[in-house]
């Protein structure tokens, strides 16, 4: 007869990274990895997949939260903040409805994460932008700064954006892929590709930057560039050149020195 055992969280922990090894982003499969086998496989892989209660989850995280002193079987813990808690246990939840579709379980009523408290939105203000902008002498650069503030892209989207994705003749940016820390090409954010308007600040500082026939944009290549080696910029190039520009403008970096100018250009909308 088949069996009907239901496996441990350990053994599905096991099966479920041999599905995923290609699904999402490579640094989000290695998160999601690094979670499961060093917190989750440790704290609840003895477990079966329906043995898991709400008063289990709650002290685990509250145990995270606290941190745990070194003992002589215990290495010991670093209290941890809400959103890594919420980060450790994400993982455990994507398995769980793993298992649901598979129908090893028939389901589960757990709350696994925490309500982690709005954060205040860091946006630049109009005439700090200004200042940051007049510092810039690099078109390139200025060119990110506009798709950021003027168009709301984030960095990984300017990194990707390419000539092609500008259709000056329908009035706007086509934002269909981003670039991660790694230089990894992946989809947007939300996975989906999605069209914003061209301003004519953004489209004037791209003729300064490319002076030819809006025709020859057709070409694939990226729009900001590594000047000799003709591939896109590193993020951590870009962050440290923005950081400077920062600092020449004289104005005060904030917690997210590029996202911020989407955040100006949300809050604008």
């Amino acid at each position: 007869a088949e069996s009907t055992a239901i496996p441990t969280i350990a053994e599905y922990i096991s099966d479920y990274l041999k599905v995923i090894s290609e699904d999402g982003s490579p640094m989000g499969r290695l998160a999601k990895k690094r979670h499961l086998e060093s917190d989750i496989l440790v704290e609840f892989g003895h477990l079966p997949l329906n043995g898991l209660r709400q008063r289990a989850i709650d002290t685990y995280k509250t145990r995270l939260l606290k941190g745990t002193k070194k003992t002589k079987t215990t290495k010991g813990r670093a209290a941890v903040s809400i959103k890594t808690v919420n980060n450790i246990l994400a993982p455990l939840g994507t398995l769980l409805r793993y298992a649901v579709r598979n129908k090893e379980i028939e389901g589960f009523n757990l709350v696994l994460n925490f309500r982690e408290p709005e954060s205040e939105l860091d946006a630049i203000s109009s005439d700090d932008f200004e200042k940051l902008l007049a510092s810039c002498s690099d078109l390139r650069y200025r060119v990110a700064l506009l798709l950021g503030r003027n168009a709301g892209l984030r960095i990984g989207e300017i990194r990707s954006l390419r000539w092609c994705d500008v259709d000056e003749k329908k009035g706007r940016i086509t934002v269909r892929s981003s670039y991660d820390t790694r230089n990894n090409l992946k989809s947007t954010k939300n996975g989906k590709i999605r069209h914003v308007p061209l301003s004519g600040r953004v489209s004037e500082a791209l003729k300064q930057l490319n002076p030819f026939d809006a025709a020859s944009w057709a070409g694939k290549s990226t729009i900001i560039e590594h000047q000799k080696q003709r591939k896109p910029l590193s993020y951590w190039a870009m962050r440290d050149k923005v950081l400077g520009l920062y600092k020449t403008a004289g104005v005060e970096v904030p917690d997210l020195p590029w996202h911020c100018l989407r955040h100006a250009f949300c809050t604008e909308l």
